[in-house]
């Protein structure tokens, strides 16, 4: 149902037919591209997580889901309430609550029959006591009995027992932010630029200072077709970077079976847009989740100043796995992969209009020798 106008789909809504007692496991696939999470409930059940992004962790009982784009979660729900028929609800939550976009099933116990309770309209909130697995807004860092985070999971599966020493052997901090551009630098002779008009302005979107270009041939197969010149990093900008939209094949090298360490932050200040970061060819562990202080904007100076100080927060004991992981608005997440799967692996967010727009790079792990 559309908010403003209240037209609506005449597609029938799906419906789930379960037997009284029985337990039943649900893959829940969040297809979105949008930058707006969305919560599923089911009324008057409790649901059981068991695993996100295809990796297992210990269960944990919740009244919802929150999930961005591209996360998947296993759950399971044991059909132990009166027989009658209730609402699977999808809404949006968080910052793009307002919005009141939603979509609704039918569980049933018995025929088909609509529930006893009304249709929840789109802009009814969800209650206040719900405990909700993935919720950002609320600090990870500080208990809170309605929030839980992934850093407050325990995988299944043990890490790798380097991955879990005090000090990675690579340490790298990547910002991700927006650039407001001049037409003169996005429509410059020759350049192909992403790019969104939002509020009158041009915006491309950047990770480490850095607007990512696809380079002009794939790299697993023709890397000695692309120039040198295409690449750079922070480490490695062309000169044109002290002054304009700093665009290219963003590239930066791992060496091959070393213990990665990211520390990623968001250092956007719309007080709704986050990041969704998904890494191509590794699960990860969740080392840490948090929101720096002192305003809503982060910065790399000052994730690197509490990280000398040891206050950027960090678990070690059964980190979860993933694949895809949300950054707070104003906050910052800590990752740690074993880079032992040499290839060209592509780090990015998943929302549509920043992964087009250039909130991507490339990770090169090993050398061209060391490739499949």
């Amino acid at each position: 149902k559309h908010p403003d106008t209240g037209v609506m789909t005449e597609t029938p809504l799906e419906q789930f037919h379960v037997v009284p007692g029985e337990t039943y496991r649900f893959r829940l696939i969040n297809a979105l591209a949008s930058f707006c999470p969305v919560t599923l409930t089911i009324d008057r059940h409790k649901l059981t997580v068991i695993s996100s992004d295809g990796e297992p962790f210990d269960s944990v009982v919740v009244d919802g889901i929150q999930s961005w784009a591209a996360e998947r979660f296993d759950f399971i729900f044991t059909a132990n309430q009166p027989q009658a028929s209730y609402w699977l609800r999808i809404k949006t939550s968080d910052g793009c609550l307002s919005d009141n976009v939603q979509q609704l099933a039918l569980v049933h116990y018995s025929e088909p029959s609509l529930p006893k309770e009304p249709r929840p309209s789109p802009d009814s909130p969800f209650p206040d006591e719900l405990i909700v697995l993935n919720q950002y807004t609320k600090n990870c860092s500080n208990d809170n009995n309605n929030s839980i985070c992934f850093t407050h999971l325990k995988a299944k599966r043990k890490a790798d027992s380097s991955v879990l020493k005090p000090n990675a052997d690579v340490k790298l901090f990547l910002p991700l932010g927006t650039y407001e551009v001049s037409g003169e630098e996005l429509f410059e002779s020759n350049s192909y630029n992403g790019f969104l008009v939002f509020s009158d302005k041009l915006l491309t979107q950047k990770v480490d200072t850095i607007n990512y270009m696809p380079p002009p041939s794939p790299l697993l197969s023709q890397y000695r077709d692309v120039n040198a010149s295409h690449f750079c990093n922070r480490d490695n900008k062309p000169d044109h970077c002290e002054d304009y939209l700093c665009s290219c094949t963003h590239k930066i090298d791992l060496p091959l079976n070393q213990v990665i360490e990211l520390i990623i932050i968001d250092e956007s200040t719309s007080p709704k847009h986050t990041h969704n970061i998904h890494l191509h060819g590794y699960a990860f562990n969740v080392i840490g989740i948090g929101i720096l202080p002192n305003g809503n904007a982060s910065s790399i100076e000052k994730a690197q100043e509490l990280d000398k100080k040891g206050l950027l927060q960090r678990q070690f004991d059964r980190p979860v796995f993933k694949d895809t992981l949300t950054i707070p608005i104003g906050g910052y997440i800590v990752i740690r992969f074993k880079s032992n799967n040499p290839g060209y692996w592509f780090f990015h967010c998943h929302f549509a209009h920043h992964i087009t727009t250039g909130m991507n790079l490339i990770f090169k792990v090993g050398t061209c020798k060391d490739m499949p």
